[in-house]
C-alpha cells in the first residue's frame, strides 16, 4: 500500500474523487447496482481521498 501511495503522489485526491464520481454515475445510470461492496469501496475511496487532502494541506502549512 505504501508503494502505491508513493506512486500516486500528487494525484491521490483527484484520482479518488474521480473514481467516486464515476462509480456514483454508474449507479445512477443503472450500469452497476448499489451493493454493500460498492458502498464499502466508495467509503474507502473517500477515506483515502480525505487523507491525501489532509496530507497535502499539512505539507503546505509546514512550508509557510
Amino acid at each position: 500500500m505504501k508503494k502505491i501511495w508513493k506512486y500516486l503522489n500528487g494525484n491521490k485526491t483527484i484520482i479518488c474523487a474521480g473514481a467516486i464520481a464515476v462509480i456514483e454515475q454508474a449507479i445512477i445510470l443503472d450500469i452497476i447496482s448499489e451493493t454493500k461492496e460498492i458502498n464499502y469501496l466508495l467509503w474507502v475511496l473517500a477515506a483515502l481521498g480525505t487523507g491525501s487532502l489532509a496530507q497535502h494541506i499539512t505539507k503546505q502549512v509546514k512550508k509557510k
